[in-house]
């Protein structure tokens, strides 16, 4: 490729063939100087022995799309099956007696969670260790303990995935690092009425339906907010494969809480002009009763 060779990249016009046949050539329609730059980029991070999903996610990382992106994620997190997805079993976790056998199983996997933390990728188990992390430091605050404010923060999560809400956000808000008492309730009930319209079926349909183009816009955005979570630990390529890897897997979620976000929003934003009406009519009706006594 002619662009390559003007910036001193030699790359084999078969190994270029060879990134293309593994779905990691760009996609497309694009531009040609943006193909350059794909392939430029690819060159660096393509090394001999690498695994092509690995390819594949590090350059999502940055911004550059490739046709392979969307399955290495889904093999990264043993997500194989959309079908398996429209099964799942619906969970009533709700407040009354029908849901206490729910509850009960999502404090197990809760329970389940925490005992395979050693078991977990490394860029999950790192994740999971900040989140233990926040709630050691916020335990204090609710009274409780580090392991019991970590426990109730998975579950919180877990009925929030289930689309049923959070039965108490402020040990969500604990392990994610913010002092409960600091948000305002007001923010609480925002927070909860976003996780009833959260769904597990969704958030995992997202894996699915969330194109490798709209991926790699979002997962150099989200790098940031990662490595605030996880810390800075230390530098080098193998830290840096983690916030590959953590950015370019939860940005489908990321894009899916977007749209939950902006649904949501918008919606408040109809009541209030709905409200505002309602209260202008009442307001009219009043002044036309006023002229009308006079």
């Amino acid at each position: 490729m002619l662009g390559l060779a003007a910036r001193g990249i030699a790359v084999r016009p078969r190994r270029i063939e060879g990134w293309s046949v593994q779905g990691l050539g760009p996609l497309a329609g694009i531009a040609p100087a943006q193909r350059v730059e794909h392939f430029a980029v690819l060159s660096r991070l393509s090394a001999s022995g690498r695994s092509a999903d690995v390819a594949a996610i590090r350059m999502a990382a940055r911004g550059f799309a490739c046709p392979r992106v969307s399955e290495a994620i889904r093999r990264e997190l043993g997500i194989d099956d959309a079908e398996a997805v429209s099964d799942l079993p619906n969970v009533d976790v709700s407040t009354a007696p029908s849901g206490d056998p729910g509850f009960a199983e999502l404090e197990e996997a809760a329970f389940e969670l925490e005992r395979d933390l050693e078991q977990m990728p490394g860029p999950f188990a790192r994740l999971f260790g900040s989140l233990q992390a926040n709630a050691a430091r916020q335990a204090r605050g609710l009274d409780e303990t580090g392991e019991a404010v970590f426990h109730s923060g998975l579950v919180n999560l877990l009925c929030a995935l289930v689309g049923d809400g959070m039965y108490d956000p402020r040990f969500f808000v604990a392990i994610m690092g913010d002092d409960p008492k600091s948000v305002e309730p007001r923010l609480m009930e925002d927070l909860n009425g976003l996780c009833e319209s959260f769904s597990l079926k969704g958030m995992l349909d997202a894996y699915f339906s969330v194109p490798p183009e709209l991926i790699a816009w979002t997962a150099p955005r989200l790098r940031p907010m990662v490595m605030a979570m996880v810390g800075d630990g230390d530098s080098g390529s193998t830290h840096d494969d983690e916030l590959d890897w953590l950015s370019v897997t939860y940005s489908p979620v990321a894009v899916y809480s977007a749209r939950i976000i902006w649904t949501y929003e918008r919606a408040n934003a109809a009541r209030a002009v709905a409200s505002l009406g309602a209260a202008r009519s009442t307001w009219d009706d009043s002044r036309g009763s006023d002229h009308g006594a006079r």
